[in-house]
């Protein structure tokens, strides 16, 4: 946004300046506000489509917010006037406002007119608009100090809860309430919640109109950073937000719009009903194989787009990442979610982090916990992809819970579920394919949707309905008969069973 860029020019407060601004040194009121804060601070711009941050250094002690090129803070909407305000500060390094345009400014939800001057502290917002309550202000911006006390004593935070020093999208808390109305939980993990929200006025871009219905997760920064922290992930707190709003596929979760105060970010998601993949097979048992090529089909191809379109690894694909349009099998529509460990991934062995849902691990990435230096890449989605359809067409993982990383590493694993007896070999060649030890002999996504198996309508075995797959539960041996493999007693960590 070169348009948009500001110079952090360090002016000093000279008095050939001040006098241009002022006139001649004088005595003005100054409008109080409890707890004047002292410190360096910075100007955050909160527009959305127009962020960006301008810090008050060691040697800066004025800036001037308008359109002129000649502002430090620049702001390009014509309501704005060419030099709509001046920020500085005094010895004492207490922080002021002096309005001068014609056409006020409202520091929080006061007004002030030309000529006068408050003070201002943390947290303050500064908005150009016609009245306070514009949905879309002409500009906006939040005042940060950094590292600061108030003369109340209450210690400021010098460094951004992210971990990271980036403000984009911030926002107020005060802005969420009049944008977003929270209602009822919808889930929740490690470090974040999803609630039900309502889009409360129009945003931005057009899709964000008043009454628009989305899945927002918040996350909680600290906890993420800690997190960040103990599993040296090297995820960043942005990345998933930037990465969300950019994916554009039928089969995956699209993000309206993010923002983030200080505390916490917040993702508008797409409302997906149906609940999870995962939830589904609990409920309904295995799916049918016309069934399962339906919605694998599908699944591949929201891979195929990240891999060959963003170059992307997910790194945690799994039935409980597959959301679901609703819950009739037969018009269902899986979607991908759950960005938060994705990464580029420009190179064949880019990725070095152990992390994602050990049922679910790729060979290699258990490799990279012992030996950091081998890498993994793009194959430990395809292997993902085998165990989740190995899943999808019996109900139950193909490894055992105990000694788990040994069974992944050797690739010991069989179809020695009864369902596999009426599943097609072109559907078993697939997961043989997918599941191979060696992720230079593992197939790819291009070569996945190319197998036969994507091509096949009828298959030489009889599609299971729910209740055929209900018969052959009630009429499996019981648990403890000397002539059944062991593995088919295997659970999932959800708690699905074939015994």
């Amino acid at each position: 946004m070169a348009d948009l860029f500001v110079e952090e020019a360090r002016m000093s407060q000279s008095e050939s300046v001040t006098q241009a601004t002022q006139g001649p040194t004088q005595a003005f009121p100054v409008v109080s506000q409890d707890d004047v804060v002292t410190g360096h601070a910075s100007v955050v711009s909160t527009k959305l489509g127009e962020q960006f941050e301008f810090k008050f250094e060691e040697s800066t002690n004025q800036a001037f917010l308008g359109r002129s090129p000649e502002c430090e803070i620049r702001a390009k909407d014509s309501h704005v006037s060419k030099k709509h305000l001046r920020i500085y500060r005094d010895e004492q390094l207490r922080y002021f406002v002096e309005q001068l345009s014609a056409a006020g400014t409202f520091i929080n939800e006061d007004y002030t007119r030309q000529g006068e001057h408050r003070s201002l502290k943390h947290g303050d917002t500064i908005t150009i608009a016609t009245k306070r309550s514009d949905a879309v202000p002409f500009a906006s911006f939040f005042f940060r100090v950094r590292g600061s006390m108030t003369q109340s004593g209450a210690v400021e935070a010098d460094k951004d809860a992210d971990g990271d020093g980036e403000l984009r999208n911030l926002v107020t808390d005060d802005w969420v309430r009049k944008n977003w109305s929270l209602r009822e939980e919808l889930g929740s993990g490690h470090f974040s919640s999803v609630q039900l929200g309502i889009r409360i006025k129009q945003g931005r871009s057009e899709a964000l109109k008043p009454g628009l219905r989305c899945a927002v997760k918040i996350i909680d920064k600290k906890t993420f950073v800690n997190f960040q922290s103990n599993r040296s992930s090297g995820v960043n707190l942005n990345d998933e937000a930037e990465l969300m709003s950019s994916l554009q596929h039928p089969n995956i979760v699209s993000c309206s719009e993010w923002f983030q105060t200080q505390n916490h970010m917040y993702l508008a998601l797409e409302c997906v009903p149906g609940g999870d993949l995962l939830h589904n097979l609990m409920d309904g048992g295995c799916l049918t194989e016309m069934q399962a090529v339906r919605i694998f089909r599908q699944v591949c191809g929201a891979v195929q787009y990240l891999h060959v379109t963003k170059s992307l690894v997910h790194r945690d694909l799994k039935p409980e990442n597959i959301l679901l349009t609703n819950k009739d099998r037969d018009t269902m529509i899986p979607k991908l979610a759950d960005f938060g460990l994705a990464r580029i991934n420009q190179k064949s062995m880019d990725c070095r982090t152990f992390c994602g849902t050990p049922q679910y691990f790729a060979p290699e990435v258990i490799g990279t916990a012992q030996d950091p230096s081998t890498g993994y890449g793009k194959q430990v989605d395809m292997w993902s992809l085998g165990v989740i359809l190995y899943i999808m067409l019996c109900g139950v993982p193909p490894f055992e819970d105990e000694g788990l990383y040994t069974q992944i590493q050797n690739g010991r694993w069989e179809f020695d579920v009864p369902q596999f007896s009426q599943v097609s070999e072109e559907a078993k060649n697939l997961i043989r394919k997918l599941m191979k030890v060696n992720p230079r002999e593992r197939i790819s996504i291009q070569g996945a949707l190319n197998e036969p198996w994507f091509r096949v309508h009828e298959f030489a075995t009889p599609a299971r309905s729910t209740r055929s797959h209900a018969a052959d539960m009630h009429q499996q041996p019981a648990v403890g008969n000397t002539d059944e493999p062991m593995s088919k007693r295997r659970k999932s960590e959800a708690g699905m069973v074939i015994s």
